[in-house]
């Protein structure tokens, strides 16, 4: 193949998907007795991040993808990753609306709300209580968020609240892309996936999917759907 003057688009959309299932089928398969230290939490605290990592990528891989003028894309890319969905959604289907207030849009507000808790630098204070009336033990609440009762503590984080990030992106996924924006899988994927240039007037190729075949499991053992990048559950 003649690489001249070709160039290649790195997207991170796929890196990050493989990174949150694998390191999720980690933390269930590794042997946590053959170690000293709880190796199990950390895997799961990745899981979750780049689950949550998929929302923002996946923003701004919309937002190249319609060809914006170059200072409006400027503009436009400072926007809060939300409004980088409403904004593409606007823009490419006007009859649709982009209703916050649904169940796939909270679920994601809240895991941002989550990873803003874990990774901004500020400490974090809580009193202790006790929690067994019988026992001398005690311990400190952060709390849940209210709609998926995600613990706002990383420490509380356990393999189902992975395995709860993951579906609750993808249910996003596939209600703004196929359901309120109409494009079908293989847009989805040249627009996410693809290292070529991919905008929303060009004709859809459907990139090779690297990890496609490493979701079934995912898919089988935990009922995520992935179809808005062609991969779904088998009724």
């Amino acid at each position: 193949m003649n690489t001249d003057n070709m160039e290649h688009y790195l997207r991170t959309f796929e890196n990050l998907l493989y990174d949150s299932v694998y390191l999720l089928y980690f933390a269930f398969d590794t042997n946590a007795d053959a170690y000293e230290d709880d190796v199990i939490s950390p895997l799961v605290r990745s899981s979750i991040l780049n689950s949550i990592l998929l929302l923002k990528c996946g923003a701004n891989c919309l937002i190249d993808a319609l060809n914006l003028p170059d200072q409006f894309y400027k503009d436009i890319e400072k926007l809060p990753f939300l409004s980088k969905f409403e904004f593409f959604l606007n823009t490419i289907n006007t009859g649709k609306r982009f209703d916050r207030g649904c169940k796939e849009v909270q679920a994601i507000l809240e895991l941002k709300s989550i990873r803003d808790f874990y990774v901004h630098p500020k400490v974090k204070k809580a009193v202790y209580e006790k929690i067994a009336e019988d026992e001398d033990v005690w311990d400190v609440d952060f709390g849940n968020t209210n709609l998926l009762k995600f613990p706002r503590n990383p420490q509380k984080w356990k393999r189902e609240h992975s395995i709860l990030a993951l579906r609750s992106v993808n249910d996003f996924y596939n209600k703004f892309l196929l359901e309120w924006c109409g494009l079908n899988t293989d847009r989805n994927v040249d627009i996410l996936l693809s290292s070529d240039k991919a905008t929303i007037n060009s004709n859809a190729v459907g990139a090779y999917i690297d990890c496609v075949d490493g979701l079934d499991r995912a898919v089988k053992e935990w009922g995520i759907d992935f179809k808005f990048i062609g991969k779904k559950l088998e009724h």
